[in-house]
């Protein structure tokens, strides 16, 4: 099979999830134009998450926490870093403090920066690929946008068989 020209500028995708319902994990699957048997995978060099403003006015104690991520199955219970199939998550949780109320000052975004990896980024096969919201202690389900920076890349039988198997949690 002859090789494409390798990809060599940064592309953009661009997802907006919004949760289902408060307190319950929502996961939406980001939608590349490449079929799972092309051996084709992304470089993700950048990772950016912009909570809407609903999730971080309700986290305002101690039991008021939620999550935004990305994970290569659609079939997860919750994105804890401990599951293989989870390749990025932040976690923000309030903080008890005395009076006044609390003030939690959102940070946009929230950002993964991948580039200091070996390669410039993690490698993941192009599909599938989910974005995921979770929260605990909220009232109100949110919005986030996600922007993905990353560059595709061509990769041989063997090594996309190789990459699959990555998945498995390599640590018994």
């Amino acid at each position: 099979m002859a090789k494409a020209k390798k990809d060599v500028f940064v592309n953009r995708a661009l997802q907006r999830i919004t949760m289902s319902a408060a307190n319950t994990l929502t996961l939406q699957q980001v939608n590349f134009a490449v079929g799972i048997f092309q051996g084709v995978a992304i470089v993700l060099h950048r990772i950016k998450y912009y909570v809407g403003s609903t999730a971080w006015r309700e986290t305002s104690g101690s039991t008021d926490s939620f999550q935004v991520g990305m994970t290569v199955s659609g079939q997860l219970a919750d994105i804890a870093m401990t599951q293989a199939e989870v390749v990025d998550m932040h976690e923000i949780t309030g903080v008890a403090a005395g009076t006044p109320a609390n003030l939690l000052l959102p940070v946009l975004p929230i950002l993964s920066d991948l580039t200091g990896l070996p390669g410039s980024g993690l490698l993941v096969a192009a599909n599938p690929i989910y974005v995921a919201a979770d929260s605990s202690g909220l009232t109100t389900a949110f919005t986030v946008d996600v922007e993905i920076l990353f560059t595709f890349i061509e990769l041989s039988d063997a090594d996309y068989i190789e990459l699959i198997q990555s998945r498995v949690q390599a640590n018994i």
